[in-house]
């Protein structure tokens, strides 16, 4: 039949094939950023997972599902009641008082992490507020850099030799 000419199916391959190509690098780009980085790392088989995910049935097992934040932030309030002094459940539901776009809520939560530190410095430690806030104005205006700004401010109060670090220890302080 001269009416159908012999047409080629290669373009098509090739058309189907950028099409899959272009389907799979946009599954796996959004299949890895489905989840915030503050939920990506939770620890299995623990409240604090249960608070975040809720297992649903399948037909192939049970599938862990994220809860909105409605039904996270009630259960991480009572994970705080159960553990007052875990100041993490505080800043995790800060982030998911953000996301229910609760600011208030968030800055009280926020407030309460930043009132609770967690590391604890030594009492002669000069100034708390440096390591928790970063670099105030008043060390920035003398022309430091904030990496030596805190080796001068652990040399002086660990007693260290000026040329030493404090990985090392020195002869004298160890005699």
């Amino acid at each position: 039949m001269k009416s159908f000419p012999k047409v080629s199916c290669k373009p098509l391959i090739e058309l189907c094939a950028a099409a899959f190509t272009i389907f799979a690098v946009g599954w796996v780009a959004t299949a890895s950023g489905a989840l915030p980085a503050w939920i990506r790392n939770i620890e299995g088989r623990t409240e604090i997972e249960a608070a975040f995910f809720r297992l649903m049935a399948l037909p192939g097992g049970e599938v862990a599902f994220r809860r909105p934040p409605s039904e996270t932030r009630p259960a991480l309030g009572d994970l705080l009641k159960k553990q007052p002094g875990n100041t993490e459940l505080y800043s995790l539901r800060a982030l998911e008082d953000e996301q229910q776009l609760d600011f208030t809520a968030a800055e009280a939560d926020w407030k309460s992490f930043a009132e609770n530190p967690r590391i604890s410095l030594p009492p002669s430690f000069p100034s708390r507020t440096f390591i928790i806030a970063g670099c105030n104005l008043s060390t920035r205006s003398r022309g430091f850099p904030p990496s030596q700004l805190l080796r001068r401010m652990f040399r002086k109060n660990l007693r260290l030799p000026p040329g030493s670090t404090p990985g090392e220890r020195s002869n004298a302080s160890s005699a």
